[in-house]
C-alpha cells in the first residue's frame, strides 16, 4: 500500500523494499490492480529518488557559494583587521611623537628662559659703571 512505501521510505529500506518479490496470493499471479498499484510505487520510488539527487546537488551548489562566501568574508575581515591594527599602530606613534614634541618644546622654552636670564644678567652688568682697578689712586 501507498503507506507502506511511505513508511519504507522513512526507514531508508526503499532498496530491501524494491527489490521484495511482489505479495503472491499462494503462489497465485498478481490481479492487474496490484500489478499497477506496484508500477506506481516503483515509479514513485524513482521519482523521489530523483528528486533527492536534485536536491543534494542544489545542497551542494548551495554549499559551495556558502564557502566562497565564507572566505571572501574572512578575507574582508583579515582585511579590515589588518588595516586597524596599522591604524592603531600609526595612532601610538603619533600620540608618542606628540608627547616628545611636548617634552621637547618645554626643554627649549626652560632653555630659552634660561637664556633670556643670562642675557639680561650679561646687559645688566655691562651697563654697571666699572669700577676703578683695586691698585688705582684716586
Amino acid at each position: 500500500s501507498l503507506g507502506q512505501a511511505e513508511m519504507v521510505m522513512t526507514t531508508g529500506t526503499a532498496k530491501s523494499f524494491q527489490s521484495e518479490e511482489p505479495p503472491t496470493d499462494q503462489g497465485s499471479e498478481m490481479s492487474e490492480e496490484s500489478v499497477l498499484k506496484l508500477i506506481d510505487l516503483k515509479y514513485e520510488i524513482a521519482q523521489l529518488r530523483l528528486d533527492n539527487d536534485s536536491l543534494r546537488k542544489e545542497t551542494d551548489a548551495r554549499s559551495h557559494e556558502h564557502d566562497e562566501e565564507l572566505e571572501l568574508n574572512k578575507m574582508h575581515t583579515d582585511f579590515w583587521e589588518k588595516k586597524y591594527m596599522r591604524l592603531n599602530e600609526e595612532h601610538e606613534n603619533l600620540r608618542l611623537e606628540k608627547q616628545q614634541s611636548e617634552k621637547l618644546r618645554l626643554e627649549l622654552k626652560r632653555d630659552l628662559e634660561l637664556i633670556r636670564v643670562q642675557q639680561r644678567a650679561f646687559t645688566a652688568a655691562s651697563q654697571a659703571p666699572t669700577p676703578p682697578p683695586p691698585n688705582s689712586k684716586p
